[in-house]
């Protein structure tokens, strides 16, 4: 989660340079788009399962804190995020993909002071891997007709 973050910040702060440059194009813009996305989906999965080693296994703390959790993402996502952008892109074509940069910053400093998970023993994923694409090559109603 934290590599994600400084990826994530080095590719905003990128943009906001090129925004205060005025130098953003289409195919930078969606670059840094696609680039966001894909270290988002490294990073949201890791955080809602680092979750229960965080705030404990109890069902009732979990469905507490998820409920704020989702509560307080939707609210920032959808409510206040869009406004804060338009009036900060208004002020500025940077202000909001550098205030963006500090933002991944800081919370890659903040997942830096949470407590480590306990070492598990992982199984090993290139068995199952290998019996699951077999048994698709071997059933043709699995397989796409080229």
């Amino acid at each position: 989660m934290i590599a994600a973050d400084l990826a994530r910040a080095g590719v905003v702060a990128a943009l906001a340079a090129l925004a205060a440059a005025r130098a953003v194009t289409v195919a930078v813009l969606l670059s840094a788009v696609a680039a966001a996305t894909v270290l988002s989906c490294v990073s949201g999965p890791t955080s809602q399962a680092v979750i229960p080693e965080v705030i404990g296994q109890d069902r009732q703390t979990l469905d507490r804190f998820n409920g704020r959790y989702w509560i307080a993402a939707q609210l920032g996502r959808d409510f206040a995020g869009p406004p804060l952008g338009s009036v900060a892109f208004a002020a500025a074509r940077a202000l909001p993909f550098a205030a963006d940069a500090v933002s991944f910053l800081a919370s890659a400093a903040l997942i830096g002071r949470l407590p480590r998970p306990r070492a598990r023993a992982c199984p090993q994923a290139r068995a199952p891997v290998t019996a699951g694409l077999r048994h698709v090559f071997a059933t043709p109603g699995l397989r796409a007709r080229w």
